[in-house]
């Protein structure tokens, strides 16, 4: 409310030689002045208003239609009094110009929204359940009514609907109302009998002048191995950038742990990481030894999705103090050989194995 689409110029302008785009599909005239909706590229249904050296476009289509799309307007060829054409540098001052400037902007009619960071991305072991808190709030003067609702559609005749919030998760409350600047909290209850799995979804808040979403991604994972140790223990250390290749697939999840052992016994660990830099995932692995040379060290991987201990990888690499194998921008590759390692728990007397 109050924002504007205009264009103001340094010239006064010639406001009787500026006309509306029009046209269908493909066969649009953009003529002088245009407001378009990128993801259609059909045009928007305006007015405008022409005063002076300024132009202020008017959406003439009801709010729901435009709101949380982007627009794109356009002025073309607009003259000044003395029949003179806009000139936009298409560089910096002094590059060549063309006659035309377009701008894109967000449509956000929208006072009601989650806080800045609400999005869930949360994980537990199989048989934990999570309960988190998120705040809506209402920037808007004037009491408002909300829903809290599932993943948005948008429909073929440009209606709204939204899905149910997903059965494995609880949200309340799930509607009321809003004060004026009021941050109102909204608990999300994940139950600890769900099924080893990721679960996603967009959560809503919606009001008379549309939504905001946030996105929850919900992992189960059954335990990873339990792999601890003291580096403190050890004088010596060797360094290790590595891809993960498992089953011929490069690991791109944050949960998947690389384990390094020397003589069977754990010297070092190390998760799976993004970098951003390189736009790629490796794991930056630490091995300790209380030798300066020592024996091999051999890995393990946990690959966290499918609950898979990979207890013998092909490549493996004799331990030197501080030495350096791979690096961030060129990663040494290890690669599983298939071959799972399960703990099987035996009793006294017979086991069946």
């Amino acid at each position: 409310p109050g924002d504007e689409i205009s264009i103001t110029f340094n010239e006064l302008i010639n406001c009787t030689e500026v006309f509306d785009a029009d046209g269908i599909g493909a066969n649009l005239n953009l003529n002088n002045i245009a407001l378009i909706n990128t993801e259609t590229g059909q045009l928007v249904p305006f007015s405008h208003e022409c005063v002076d050296d300024k132009i202020i476009i008017t959406p003439q289509v009801q709010s729901r239609f435009i709101n949380g799309k982007t627009l794109k307007a356009r002025a073309t060829a607009i003259e000044d009094l003395a029949g003179n054409e806009m000139e936009v540098p298409v560089g910096a001052p002094g590059s060549p110009t063309v006659n035309y400037k377009e701008w894109e902007f967000l449509v956000d009619l929208n006072p009601l929204r989650w806080q800045a960071g609400s999005d869930i991305a949360e994980s537990v072991i199989v048989g934990t359940g999570k309960t988190v808190t998120r705040k809506i709030i209402n920037n808007s003067g004037a009491l408002m009514d909300f829903d809290i609702k599932g993943t948005r559609n948008d429909q073929p005749d440009g209606s709204v609907t939204y899905d149910a919030i997903p059965v494995w998760m609880n949200v309340y409350p799930l509607n009321g109302t809003i004060e004026p600047g009021e941050l109102k909290t909204i608990t999300f209850v994940f139950p600890d009998d769900l099924p080893q799995d990721e679960y996603f979804s967009e959560i809503n808040v919606v009001g008379t002048e549309g939504n905001k979403s946030i996105d929850v991604d919900y992992r189960v994972m059954c335990p990873a191995p339990l792999w601890e140790f003291d580096p403190a223990a050890y004088t010596y250390s060797m360094n290790f950038s590595l891809e993960l290749n498992i089953q011929g697939e490069v690991s791109e999840d944050k949960m998947d742990i690389v384990a390094a052992f020397i003589d069977g016994e754990l010297r070092g660990k190390a998760y799976v990481e993004y970098v951003p830099a390189l736009d790629r995932y490796e794991a930056f692995l630490t091995v300790y030894s209380d030798n300066f040379l020592d024996a091999d060290v051999e890995f393990q991987i946990w690959d966290a999705n499918e609950c898979a201990l990979y207890g013998t990888i092909i490549e493996s690499f004799p331990f030197v103090g501080d030495d350096l194998v791979g690096t961030p921008s060129n990663p040494q590759v290890i690669h599983t050989n298939g071959l799972l390692l399960r703990e099987i728990p035996l009793h006294n007397g017979w086991n069946w194995i």
